[in-house]
This record gives structure tokens, sequence and C-alpha cells, in this order.
């Protein structure tokens, strides 16, 4: 179905060689063809560049060779110091490895990345205190450095860059500098710029390009995709599958499939940063299924399924029970044909191996077709209490901190209304808003409640071990959807009672109550969880989830904002 298949790994887990051989053997196991190692700065871990550090020579054959004519100056960053001659050597190795299976290897990045030494040996970058995006200076840099990684790393298939977010040291897209040239510097020229001082040397040296449409606006997001369609046809897009990170409820990302004669690819989100991370489990059969269909009747060629999320180091989906993501994701990418039960039976029969208990096959169609019944369960509640009518309630998967927070993040933020007017006015205070918002966050933990009771008439062909980690997780998710939902009430009931007293309106004893029920409940739901979880063999993100004084806080500013006892 798709010609790339590829895992996205994260952060610290490219430097932990036993998690990487660990995706190695999935990748192989299932088919996938490509591994992406992401982290903003990965490609300024492997390069100075020695041009700016005293390796002026014409030819070097390796950055030991740089490094012996830049090893007094390259300490002027002593924590940087001599580490991408270490850096190369590992991912060498690494993809070395993933090559003797038949795995492509590329890095994913941002851009502008530099070292900090770069700004204080060219202070004409910075202009009233701020890193100017126009400075001609950057194009030059870009293309040494991308010079030197292809010498450094022959064997990499290529680079994935994202260079129109705030989430580089600076990208046009979230420039700070107001000098004269900045100010006549369109988005679209100077990621023509940046990408071009990128391509060439990877095009010189048999390398792909990929560009990541990860935006935050629509108007960023239509100048990168229109940018792209002006390069070489031989540099590839990557797109969101949602236009605006991976908020599984906002609609597909329409920009897929519109640079047709180049290679386009898609990414999907399998750890759950904004559905529970895999802590409160959320098991996206049918979303996924939804989103590879989509992409493929587009003309997409590649996929990417992201595994972790850098923002949450040292915590991967194969750890939790969304590795079910990552496992159904990968076979639909190849067999889209498969249904639902298959794909189950897939993940039983990886689990059953994972003991080593035998399972006749009846039983293994039992437990398959029960598995296909349940497990979707889990993202329908976190749905209804993750997000209030489809827009963005959560912080990456965390409460919001006051009702303020809360409006922000779905209004502003990350509005949903940017990409589907339909949702113009969907968290306005209004009662019939309210009660609906209510309604649906009550609906929610009773989903999350029948899916938990289902657990225990499980059949006999779904492993013991399987079992027992669904049993576990579901208690933690039935938790976590009962503490969200309290917060959806709190925050909608508090934001209608503020909303009428700006307005000089009289507030009816009716809402007054709910609100004061509501904030007892949660208050009683803190306590709960600080009881449960102090103790016990929890991971650190089940404690930044499950977090009491998270709770208390919120519940502290709404009855300071909403003035009530």
């Amino acid at each position: 179905m798709f010609d790339v298949r590829c895992i996205e790994v994260h952060s610290s887990f490219v430097w932990n060689s036993a998690h990487m051989r660990r995706i190695i053997a999935f990748a192989s196991t299932h088919d996938i063809n490509a591994i992406a190692l992401h982290r903003n700065d990965i490609v300024d871990l492997v390069v100075y560049p020695g041009c700016y550090f005293g390796a002026t020579k014409s030819v070097y054959r390796s950055n030991f060779e740089r490094y012996q004519d830049s090893f007094e100056q390259v300490f002027r960053s002593p924590t940087r110091g001599d580490r991408p001659t270490r850096a190369r050597t590992y991912l060498r190795c690494l993809i070395e490895e993933a090559g003797a299976q038949g795995i492509s290897v590329y890095l994913e990045n941002k851009e502008l990345y530099f070292d900090d030494t770069i700004v204080h040996q060219h202070p004409e970058v910075v202009i009233d205190g701020r890193i100017c995006a126009s400075s001609p200076f950057w194009t030059g840099f870009v293309h040494n450095k991308y010079t030197e990684l292809t010498q450094e790393l022959p064997g990499l298939a290529g680079i994935i860059v994202s260079p129109g977010t705030a989430e580089s040291r600076v990208s046009i897209a979230s420039n700070q500098c107001s000098c004269d040239s900045c100010k006549s510097t369109s988005e679209a020229s100077w990621y023509l710029d940046i990408l071009g001082a990128m391509q060439r040397p990877l095009e010189q040296a048999g390398m792909e390009l990929v560009v990541r449409d990860f935006s935050f606006t629509s108007g960023a997001h239509g100048a990168m995709v229109d940018t792209v369609a002006t390069l070489p046809s031989t540099v590839g897009i990557s797109f969101k599958n949602t236009p605006h990170d991976f908020y599984p409820t906002f609609p597909h990302n329409a920009r897929i499939g519109t640079l047709v004669g180049r290679q386009q690819w898609v990414e999907i989100d399998c750890m759950g940063q904004f559905y529970g991370w895999g802590i409160a489990p959320s098991l996206m059969l049918l979303d996924i299924r939804d989103r590879l269909s989509h992409a493929a009747n587009q003309g997409v060629s590649g996929v990417i399924f992201r595994s972790d999320w850098e923002g949450l180091e040292g915590h991967s989906s194969m750890d939790t029970l969304n590795r079910f993501n990552l496992c159904v994701g990968a076979l639909l990418s190849r067999t889209p044909s498969m249904d639902d039960q298959e794909l189950c039976a897939h993940f039983l029969d990886e689990s059953v191996n994972r003991v080593g208990i035998g399972v006749d096959q009846h039983s293994l169609r039992e437990a398959s077709a029960w598995c296909a019944a349940i497990l979707p369960a889990s993202w329908t509640s976190l749905r209804r209490a993750l997000f209030s009518r489809d827009c963005v309630f959560s912080e990456s998967s965390c409460l919001p901190v006051s009702i303020a927070d809360a409006l922000w993040v779905g209004n502003t933020k990350d509005s949903l209304a940017d990409w589907d007017p339909s949702a113009i006015g969907a968290l306005a205070p209004t009662p019939h808003n309210a009660d609906g918002l209510c309604e649906e966050a009550d609906s929610a933990i009773t989903s999350v409640r029948e899916s938990r009771s289902a657990l225990e008439l499980a059949p006999t062909g779904v492993p013991t071990d399987l079992l027992a980690e669904l049993r576990s997780a579901w208690g933690i998710l039935e938790d976590y959807v009962v503490q969200f939902a309290l917060a959806v009430k709190a925050v909608h009931l508090g934001n209608l009672m503020m909303s009428r007293k700006s307005r000089g309106e009289r507030i009816t004893q009716h809402v007054a109550e709910r609100l004061a029920s509501v904030l007892g409940d949660l208050t009683r739901h803190a306590d709960l969880i600080a009881q449960r979880y102090r103790l016990g063999d929890y991971s650190y993100p089940t404690h930044m989830l499950l977090d009491p004084e998270r709770i208390s806080v919120l519940v502290e500013s709404i009855r300071h904002d909403v003035e009530i006892a």
C-alpha cells in the first residue's frame, strides 16, 4: 500500500542502543522499511560545522580530522566539546545495523538550529538583541552544515525537516526580529532559501530531503506547502494527518495529496500525545484505518508512525498498550484489507508469543472478536473527556489549570475553528452549550465504566498477562476520564457564570449549585487520586497525568474566578 513505512523515534531513545535494537526488531517483523530519528538539534549533534571552528582545509575525511584542527576552539562550548565525534560514530553503527535488516534511516529535525557559539562568533546575526532570521549568514551556514553531514553519515537515507515552527531556534514563522530585512522577507522566500541550501548538498550525496508541513496557523501552513511546490520534484513533503498537531478530532489535513509529482508522506501519532500517552490507553484502530485510507486515496506513498514524543523523554508506546496502535498501523499500511478482527488476532498472537503460551485457533478467533468490540471503546471515552465538542480541552493530555487556560487552548492556541468553521462558537458560554458539554462529559464516564465492566467477561483466548495489563490500564483510564469529565463540567459551568456576571445578568441558583457540586466532586477525586497513586509501581508519566495538586489548583482557580466560597 505504502512504499515507505517508517517508525519515528524521538529524543532520548535515539541514544538508547537497547531500545533502538528493539525498534529495529519490531520494524523487521512488521515489514517497516524506515526509521526516522527525531531530535530538534540532531544534525547539530553530529556536525559542528568545522569550518567555523578552525577546520579550514578544503578536504577532510571525517570530523576526527576536523577535530585535529579545531579541538581548542570547539571547547568554547564545553558541554558540546568533542561530542559530535562520538555521536557520528554511534549513528554510523545504528545506520549500519538497521541497513543489515533492509531498513533505511532518516534524521528528523527543525531548522534553523545551531549552537550558541555560532551566534557568539557571528554577532551580525543579532539585531537589537534578537536573532535575525533573514541574515544572509544563515544560508551559508546551512549549506556548510549539510555538506559536512553527508560526509559524516554517508549511509543516511535523508533528512526530514520542519522549517516553519517556533520549536526551532529561529524561523521566519516565529521570527522576533523587526529589522527592515525581516519585514520585507516573505515566509515563502525564506523557506525557499533555507530549503535550497539544504537540498543541494543532500541531492549531490544521493540523499533525500523531505519537508514537514508542521506549523501552528493556517497561514503558515499554506505558505510552507506552497513553497515546497516550487522546489525540485526530488524534494518530498510529509503531512501531519491533521492540519495542526495530531488532534484525532480534527479533520484530515486538506493539503494531503495536493503536491502531485513528488513524494508525499503522512504522519500519524501512535503514542498519544493528545489522548492519554498510553497511560490512559487509547487504541485507535478506527482512526488509524480512516487516516491511512484517506492518505492512500490521495496518492500518498509513505507513512510515518510516531512511537513516542520528545516532550516526554524515556516514555514509549512500545511500553504501553498503545503499542497496539503501532501494530495495527504497520499491518494496515501493508495490507489495508485486513478487518478489525484480523488486526486484533495479530496483536493477540504477538502478546501470546511474548510469553510463550500457545492458544488454539477457535479461542484466538473468539478473543479477537471480543477485542475488536471492546478495545476501540477506550478512544470513545477519551474523546468525550479530553475534547469538548471535538475542540481541544487538554494541554498535551494534562488538565488545564484555569478557565482562561482551557479556553485559550480550545479557542486560540489549538483552535479547531481555524480548520473547521462549523466549530465557531462551540465553546461559547451559553446555557445550551454548557448543558451539552456537561452531558458529553457524563457520557465519557458512562462509556469508560461500561468498557471496564466488559473486561471482566473476557474469553479464555485472551492471554492472561495481557488481560491483567488491560484491567490495570482500564482502572487508570477510568480515574483519568473521571478527572477530565469533572474538569470539563467545572470549566464550562464556571465560564457560563463568569460571562453572565460580566454582562450584569442574574446567576440562576441551579447553575451555581451545579458548579458547587462539581467542584466538590473534583476535590474528592483529587483526594482519591492522592491516596491511590501515592504508592505502587506506577511510571512517572502516570503521576504527571493523575496529579492531585494540578486538580486542586484548577479548583481553587475556578472558585476565585467565579467568586464562590
